[in-house]
């Protein structure tokens, strides 16, 4: 673990080069390729890494941007802000929260209280939301929580939970009528879904639907402006979940699928300490800056096999072959 600021800069500031290369988009709302602002950058990434290092909770969330701006989210697991929030309606909920938690505060007078143990705080949390964001940020979040070997939980926005559930109840018509094919006495079908519910199969095979169906989660594809010509163009890019997830599997984490909850776990072994290099390297190895059609297939390909064990497993809808495309008869994927 790094010291202090002195430290975690020596170790950082020799990939600032690969960082504003292979991050260059940055440059379009900030100035990125600057020195004394990549300092600035490095602080705030420094705050972020002893948080996410000492924070009390064993656990940080990952997920889209819109697990940010979850005011029940927000309530029960806070957000990190260690150098401020990035966003009005984060900061809404965080104020709401707080003074709630004060006025609490008021009432509770009696020993009784003063002996309950203090809810999550509501900064200093287990959700990312920080001002000065950038990918250099966001590495430090998972190097900082890894550096402490904590536990790494997949959240869905608001938006995703009936998607979700939609498939959760898809895949369980299909794994009941795979059970009663091979155990045919049982008959009753809500003792074929219990059974069916109590596999790690079918928790599996309930995430690789929802995750086919949901693959945006991992890979964007927009338009812009080009403001030289004034023409639109298209864009596709990697989205910081896939960052996230490939940094779990560069530095040994499992995954492991409970009921509706997908978690990441250090190694039992307690792996060496994760670096900026590695992961950049990591990163660099797989194309992750190039936005292009070799980058998602291998992409996918790579965070298929850390979560499925199988290279194919969750792929761009256009990526798949004409037998790998059931499922989007199913529910139509979002766009």
């Amino acid at each position: 673990m790094y010291a202090d600021y002195k430290a975690f800069k020596a170790a950082v500031e020799p990939h600032w080069q690969r960082y504003w290369d292979d991050n260059a988009w940055v440059q379009s709302w900030t100035n990125w390729q600057d020195p004394e602002k990549m300092d600035q950058f490095c602080q705030a990434a420094y705050n972020l890494y002893k948080a996410a290092a000492n924070n009390r909770m064993p656990y940080t969330l990952l997920g889209g941007t819109g697990i940010r701006m979850c005011k029940n989210l927000i309530t029960n697991f806070g957000v990190t802000a260690a150098s401020g929030i990035q966003e009005d309606v984060t900061k809404k909920y965080v104020q709401l929260e707080q003074r709630a938690r004060n006025e609490e505060k008021k009432l509770a007078q009696t020993e009784a209280h003063k002996n309950i143990v203090p809810p999550v705080p509501v900064t200093g949390g287990a959700i990312l939301s920080e001002k000065k964001w950038t990918p250099l940020l966001n590495d430090a979040l998972i190097i900082g929580a890894i550096t402490a070997h904590k536990t790494f939980s997949l959240t869905l926005e608001t938006a995703e939970s009936g998607l979700f559930r939609q498939c959760g109840e898809d895949v369980l018509d299909d794994e009941v009528q795979k059970l009663q094919q091979v155990l045919p006495h049982v008959t009753d079908r809500r003792a074929a879904e219990n059974l069916v519910k109590g596999t790690v199969d079918y928790q599996k095979n309930h995430w690789k639907e929802f995750m086919n169906r949901n693959a945006g989660m991992f890979w964007t594809f927009g338009q812009y402006t080009d403001r030289r010509t004034n023409r639109k163009a298209s864009f596709q890019n990697p989205r910081v979940l896939a960052r996230e997830l490939l940094g779990l599997a560069f530095f040994g984490y499992q995954p492991v699928f409970g009921k509706g909850e997908l978690y990441f776990k250090p190694p039992k072994d307690n792996a060496p300490d994760p670096t900026f290099q590695a992961y950049v390297k990591g990163l660099n190895d797989i194309g992750f800056h190039e936005g292009n059609v070799q980058t998602r297939i291998r992409l996918m390909s790579k965070i298929s096999e850390f979560l499925f064990n199988d290279s194919r497993a969750v792929q761009m809808p256009q990526d798949r072959t004409y037998g790998e495309r059931r499922v989007d008869a199913r529910v139509r994927i979002p766009t």
